[in-house]
């Protein structure tokens, strides 16, 4: 289990717009270099494994959030016995000091903290942006970050809503591939240590129904063996295809739904 981040203090700072070039992209490449040697925060480190937030020296200094700067890391989402998985990395905002929900919201859910891969953070803390004043396309583009989270959010809730699972997961592992694969000859392997426990939260699906799933798309050559526990979508659609997975679904959902 992780706890604490490890908080080395001033002995370790980051360029952070080295480190995240794409924070300075909307800069003029003159201004963009000045800004990249006087842009420096502090930076904290996590392990793999559970990440107790609370009480985290990190968390309680990064008054606008932490920067991702290297790993991977899930939040899970519980109302009840129920969960839901969200995957973020390199160039996502975390603000991991809010509440998890209103003490007199109606329905209740509880947060939790696990790294897949160890990360490293920078703390966007008081001085950081108070350093950033002078670049509001900077102050911009860490805003666009955390509208792009909720859009991933909203895209895989429409990928949940297919009712075909065979059809969802692949959807599902071509839109993680996106992000996280690497591509080798005819296949995209996905470089996320998913076991089908997280791939099932992913998909809104029983894990027992996903490894079903999992093995008949391996049977047709739409999911190749996990080389070392990675999951590895083959023979990527056109864009076009896209549209005619979820059509192809209608024709077999009575199949899936038996299995």
């Amino acid at each position: 289990m992780t706890g604490p981040s490890r908080w080395p203090g001033s002995k370790d700072k980051r360029l952070v717009l080295d480190a995240d070039p794409d924070l300075v992209r909307f800069l003029a490449p003159a201004h963009a270099q000045v800004a990249r040697r006087y842009v420096v925060a502090e930076a904290c480190s996590l392990e793999r494994g559970l990440w107790q937030t609370h009480d985290d020296p990190a968390v309680e200094k990064a008054t606008f959030g932490l920067l991702v700067l290297e790993g991977v890391l899930a939040r899970r989402a519980e109302v009840g016995r129920r969960g839901s998985l969200e995957l973020l990395s390199f160039g996502d905002v975390l603000c991991p000091d809010l509440a998890d929900c209103d003490a007199y919201v109606t329905v209740p859910q509880r947060g939790s903290w696990r790294v897949l891969i160890p990360a490293r953070m920078a703390v966007l803390d008081d001085d950081l942006v108070a350093g950033l004043a002078g670049l509001r396309r900077v102050l911009a583009e860490l805003n666009r970050r955390t509208l792009l989270r909720s859009r991933a959010l909203a895209l895989r809730l429409a990928l949940v809503e297919e009712p075909c699972l065979e059809t969802r997961l692949e959807l599902l592992l071509w839109h993680l591939a996106d992000r996280w694969g690497r591509r080798e000859a005819d296949a995209s392997v996905l470089l996320l240590p998913l076991n089908r426990d997280f791939v099932a939260e992913l998909a809104s699906a029983h894990p027992s129904a996903v490894g079903r799933a999992l093995e008949r798309l391996a049977k047709r050559a739409a999911l190749r063996p996990p080389p070392r526990r990675r999951l590895c979508p083959a023979r990527r659609p056109p864009a076009t295809a896209v549209g005619s997975l979820a059509e192809a679904s209608k024709t077999t959902h009575s199949r899936c739904a038996r299995s």
